[in-house]
């Protein structure tokens, strides 16, 4: 009677003893499937984080970009306008040496007033320039 008893208790033993060792192995292998789904998460975390930084690196390059391109259009307008004042000075100035400076039997005309703006020639009389039509300042 004894021997019998102590071999269903063994087998009993060993049941649950392989049992909560299976047990402890799916709840080990369920912590590492969660742990690698956690640094899964957090790699993409960093991937997405620097795309991000990337694409702003860029957005800024393109807007330096443009505003450099912006201010150099700027400085091509002042000069290209500078060297059209200067022109239209030149112009002037022979319009004025040829019509008033250099013929001798010609009598000269009334006294010539130049635009601020456009800088052309107009009679001291006038209130508005006749190229541009701005006010005269006298």
């Amino acid at each position: 009677m004894y021997p019998r008893r102590r071999m269903p208790i063994a087998r009993t033993a060993l049941l649950v003893g392989a049992t909560s060792h299976i047990a402890r192995g799916q709840v080990n292998q369920a912590n590492m499937q969660a742990e690698n789904a956690y640094y899964r998460d957090q790699m993409r975390q960093q991937e997405i984080s620097q795309q991000m930084q990337m694409q702003a690196q860029i957005q800024a390059q393109q807007q330096a970009q443009q505003a450099a391109a912006t201010e150099e259009a700027v400085r091509r307008g002042i000069a290209q306008a500078e060297e059209e004042r200067k022109r239209a000075e030149q112009q002037n100035t022979q319009f004025q040496a040829q019509n008033y400076g250099q013929n001798s039997n010609v009598q000269q005309a009334a006294p010539v007033m130049t635009c601020d703006q456009c800088k052309a020639a107009n009679q001291v009389t006038s209130s508005f320039c006749s190229n541009c039509g701005n006010r005269l300042i006298r």
